[in-house]
């Protein structure tokens, strides 16, 4: 397996909002461009309190980027592209959400990782 070079990596840490009081729930994103022009996304959360099956989103500054199930409280999301700019376009400082339901359960912002 050949190793890719990544030309471009951003992350963002996904806590719960200030007023939620759901201290377990957390979350990652992480974003990266390989110099191959491929992309990949890797979302994953856990501590979610919801119930089994629910749809999780997530926006990227308000823009739907992605979703999955949430099971046992935890759900991932692993896309990866062949084409570039197969995926939304993403920049550091940008908001990135995790609504269920409606609800915001976790967000973060986008840096450089």
């Amino acid at each position: 397996m050949a190793i890719r070079r990544v030309l471009r990596e951003l992350e963002a840490r996904l806590i719960p909002p200030a007023a939620a009081a759901r201290s377990r729930a957390n979350g990652k994103l992480e974003r990266k461009e390989y110099g191959d022009g491929t992309e990949r996304l890797k979302i994953s959360v856990r501590g979610l309190d919801v119930p089994d099956g629910s749809t999780a989103l997530v926006a990227v500054e308000g823009s739907p980027v992605t979703q999955f199930d949430i099971w046992r409280g935890a759900g991932r999301s692993d896309t990866q592209t062949a084409t570039p700019s197969a995926l939304p376009e993403m920049r550091v400082g940008q908001v990135v959400e995790v609504q269920v339901a409606g609800e915001i359960w976790l967000s973060g912002t986008l840096r450089v990782d």
